[in-house]
């Protein structure tokens, strides 16, 4: 498979898990579990087409800054 179909796949499957936990307007520390969760299992559905070896993980690392409000 090359790179190509893979970043395609990747993209459909995160559209649609973005589709699926957006509509059940949970906080947002639980959306981005729900999120990996769903996207992980639209990835090994053969029905949508899956990605062989493919595994959805948390952020390796932050690239923003995390800040509090008053």
């Amino acid at each position: 498979m090359t790179d190509e179909v893979a970043q395609v796949a990747a993209a459909k499957a995160a559209d649609e898990a973005a589709r699926i936990v957006l509509r059940e307007r949970l906080p947002t520390a639980v959306v981005c579990e729900q999120f990996r969760q769903h996207m992980q299992s639209i990835l090994a559905d053969p029905v949508f087409g899956t990605l062989p070896g493919s595994q959805v993980s948390r952020f390796q690392r932050v690239l923003a800054s995390r800040k509090t409000f008053p």
